[in-house]
């Protein structure tokens, strides 16, 4: 059996080992998936067919369910665990039943059909959201880039596939008064975390996994190692941020390893009962995100330029930040009034003679 590439190992329990030669001319080993000798004799001709279809094309010959376990794999180190266990859930529930088969088989049509069976509304009346089937075509998209890169195929066929029109982002944000009163409703155990969220513009899950050795007081900043998009952060500290951290710390072993909000809640927990709150208050289609909103919306009227906002709330893309752009007319209104300082020589009765040549010439 040695020399088919196929032995049998009474020292490993007379399991079946496979042996083959792949197109770079590097010899591979390891045990047979089925062990029957015509299911492991098999394994081996797809293998060997794979290093022959290599040496033939330039590629490497991989399904996409192959590629996917890949992919994700070396993704896990890159990204948060909430963002692993989205795009797993988008590979395993929705990818790879619709693009089973090989790798090199997709083509830009193929990934079209996708988008418009997501798209389309479904017989049960439910349709998935323009946002949702962007998030899908993403992660489809940043796998073929990947297999791109890695020699597994010649071309990524999604790279200019149109994407459904992207929704409008939500807006919604509360005066300092509104949120004075909001702060009044909610009950002691949560106002630190509510004040943290408005006065940084943190997430949700930001806050409630802060450790203590995140926060650098003497230097005004907290820095979080990882965030939504997988990388980390530093946010600075202004002086409500810097007085909820102190009053925290009161009577409380402030332990590196420690969280700053040490709860026996959940956050979901958390969101429900600042809804509460909000109905309380009657501040009405308000939730717990829109925190952050409000931190957005107070730095744009205080003249912050959008580049810093989107370096301060960790958007990687300042499109994600240009709902703010309009909140800042009042600066740019006050901007070109600055102007008149540089165009005063022309005021005058000299300015009327200038406008009436103007108006001559046409």
């Amino acid at each position: 059996m040695r020399g088919i590439g196929l032995r049998r190992r009474k020292d490993r329990g007379n399991a079946w080992y496979i042996t083959w030669i792949d197109a770079g001319g590097r010899r591979h080993k390891r045990r047979a998936r089925r062990q029957s000798f015509k299911g492991a004799r098999r394994e081996l001709e797809r293998e060997r067919a794979k290093a022959e279809e290599a040496r033939e094309t330039g590629f490497v010959p991989m399904t996409f369910k192959e590629a996917a376990k890949e992919f994700i794999d070396r993704q896990k180190s890159l990204l948060s665990p909430k963002e692993y266990a989205r795009q797993s859930s988008i590979l395993d529930k929705h990818l790879k039943p619709f693009f089973a088969g090989k790798l090199a088989d997709i083509t830009r049509r193929r990934v079209e059909e996708y988008i418009s069976r997501r798209s389309a509304p479904h017989p049960r009346g439910r349709k998935c959201s323009p946002a949702t089937v962007r998030k899908e075509a993403g992660v489809l998209k940043h796998l073929l880039n990947w297999a791109l890169e890695s020699g597994m195929i010649a071309a990524n066929p999604a790279a200019r596939v149109m994407m459904p029109k992207a929704p409008a982002g939500r807006l919604r944000y509360l005066e300092p008064t509104e949120m004075k009163s909001l702060l009044a409703h909610c009950p002691p155990w949560i106002r630190p975390i509510v004040l943290l969220a408005v006065s940084t513009g943190m997430r949700r899950g930001e806050i409630l996994s802060l450790r203590w050795k995140d926060i650098d007081l003497p230097h005004s900043q907290i820095n979080l190692p990882k965030t939504k998009n997988g990388k980390g952060r530093t946010v600075y500290l202004n002086k409500m941020a810097t007085a909820v951290i102190r009053f925290v710390a009161l009577g409380t072993e402030t332990r590196s390893e420690e969280p700053l909000f040490a709860l026996e809640a959940t956050p979901e927990d958390v969101s429900m009962t600042f809804m509460r709150a909000c109905r309380t208050a009657e501040i009405y289609d308000f939730c717990f995100h829109d925190l952050r909103h409000s931190f957005a919306t107070l730095l744009r009227r205080s003249g912050v330029q959008l580049d810093e906002i989107a370096r301060q709330l960790g958007h990687s893309d300042l499109r994600m930040t240009q709902r703010y752009a309009h909140l800042g007319a009042d600066q740019g209104r006050e901007a070109v009034k600055r102007l008149d300082l540089v165009l005063r020589p022309l005021e005058g009765p000299e300015s009327s003679a200038f406008f009436e040549v103007g108006a001559k010439s046409r």
